[in-house]
């Protein structure tokens, strides 16, 4: 397509998405939705988006607010006389909306190939009352175990084991989790671990978590910006009633994590993408509009997406397609990536054959801990993603997650994409599929055998009939 020699020209002249990134980065790190950085970050892409031209609107949303702080973990037995003699101390990093306070019990290590080897399997033999260790993420069917903790062992040595991830269940009160949860550097982790083998039924953990602000009312923001669309087809020109592809990222991370490539590199790709995107419409308007989301709060539990959905959900059956744009940046082999509608590849793979940088055929993938997520669940097709690797970006969640960790070629190709791939959806003649109804997803939840275990990412707690956090808007 013309439009795509357009497109890549501008990207590669412009350099925009770096210098958009470095400000990003370098002046809001720790943006964590509801803290003075995330809310600098949110004024600063608004901004960035009115001086391109578009229509633009911060749509604020309240949640109960949770800053994580250091915590400690000790290990150590009891001597004959029933004293605790310690034998290993280090510091921890608490989980967002981990229970506050102090918890012990015996160790339970699970590294390398050990309890948490899958999303399918269910961890086993745990002792009740157990602080489980493990080298893997949180397995989804540890939070309701009776276990006393769970001790994250991170992959990098270094950051001081800083690594951060939301557990979050709106069922509760405040968003607390019903299992207190920290992180340990990968040496400390280890060395956790070498003690239950020399003292395998004697070795004792306390772990202590630690946050401010549990449960005060905060306030996070989507930033939206708009290129209109104009009468063609099943489109309409009145304002309120034309089709709608949308385009997000969030560009919240967490106190003490500058984001560079989670998601500031994505943050970066939505932006230079609206600025070539809004060149282009102000020649020939699209036949569909644009609507381009920064979204607060994905790391919290994708908070703001959710809130997002509730705020629109009487103009989502304008919604034809969402685009997630969530660690972007990648270099190696693209190809996109539909989320969980196999029968849609063969329409996409036509549209997108335009798009050389993208060689490898579109696929199919599932994930519900991103922000296409509440849109799909919605009955929305969602594209996330363009494969790809970081070699770079060991440090995500954590300290090291700094702007040296973001490859500039990967970038560029990616706001290519991102830009070009908005576009033939925003001008297709025609969209060949439909929203799927509530009945058609609880058969797909079904299929993939995740209803329940989704529902804490589905609930928009932040829109919640009857919490005293409810938004009001």
């Amino acid at each position: 397509m013309d439009a795509y020699k357009v497109i890549a020209g501008e990207a590669v002249c412009s350099s925009q998405a770096g210098k958009f990134l470095e400000r990003l980065v370098n002046d809001f790190p720790g943006r964590q939705c509801g803290t003075a950085e995330g809310i600098k970050a949110g004024s600063f892409i608004l901004d960035s988006f009115r001086t391109l031209g578009l229509n633009v609107r911060r749509e604020p949303f309240s949640f109960p607010g949770y800053v994580q702080e250091d915590g400690r973990v000790s290990a150590g037995i009891y001597d004959e006389k029933g004293a605790f003699r310690e034998l290993f101390s280090c510091r921890t990093r608490t989980y967002i909306y981990s229970p506050v306070g102090h918890f012990s019990g015996p160790l339970a290590v699970a590294v390398q190939d050990g309890l948490a080897s899958s999303q399918n399997d269910a961890p086993m033999n745990i002792q009740e009352g157990a602080i489980v260790l493990s080298d893997r993420m949180l397995h989804p069917k540890l939070l309701h175990r009776k276990i006393s903790a769970f001790i994250y062992i991170t992959p990098e040595s270094a950051g001081g084991g800083r690594y951060t991830a939301s557990i979050i269940d709106r069922l509760s009160e405040n968003f607390i989790s019903p299992l207190p949860a920290c992180s340990v550097g990968n040496q400390d982790g280890r060395k956790l671990a070498a003690l239950q083998q020399r003292y395998p039924h004697q070795i004792k953990v306390r772990v202590v978590t630690a946050a401010s602000s549990a449960g005060t009312p905060f306030e996070g923001a989507n930033i939206t910006a708009v290129i209109p669309g104009k009468a063609a087809g099943a489109c309409s020109s009145k304002e309120g009633s034309e089709e709608i592809i949308a385009a997000g990222s969030h560009y919240d991370s967490f106190s003490g994590v500058p984001g560079a490539t989670d998601n500031g590199a994505g943050t970066a790709v939505l932006f230079e993408a609206a600025r070539i995107l809004a060149q282009l419409a102000a020649g020939k308007p699209n036949k569909r509009a644009i609507h381009f989301i920064s979204f607060d709060g994905e790391e919290l539990g994708l908070l703001g997406s959710s809130f997002y959905v509730k705020r629109h959900e009487n103009e989502l059956n304008r919604y034809r397609m969402m685009v997630n744009l969530d660690c972007t940046g990648k270099i190696g082999p693209k190809r996109l990536r539909v989320h969980a509608w196999p029968e849609i590849i063969p329409a996409i793979s036509r549209l997108t054959a335009q798009i050389p940088l993208t060689g490898e055929a579109v696929g199919s993938w599932y994930s519900y801990r991103s922000d296409h997520f509440p849109f799909w669940r919605q009955g929305i097709p969602t594209i996330y993603g363009y494969d790809g690797f970081q070699p770079l970006a060991g440090g995500q969640h954590t300290p090291n997650d700094t702007l040296d960790k973001v490859i500039p070629d990967g970038l560029l190709s990616d706001v290519i994409i991102t830009a070009s791939l908005l576009y033939l959806l925003a001008n297709a003649d025609e969209l060949p599929w439909n929203r799927r109804n509530p009945e058609e997803m609880t058969g797909v939840f079904n299929e993939y055998g995740i209803l329940e275990e989704s529902r804490r990412f589905a609930d928009p707690g932040v829109c919640r009939t009857g919490s005293k956090y409810n938004s009001q808007h």
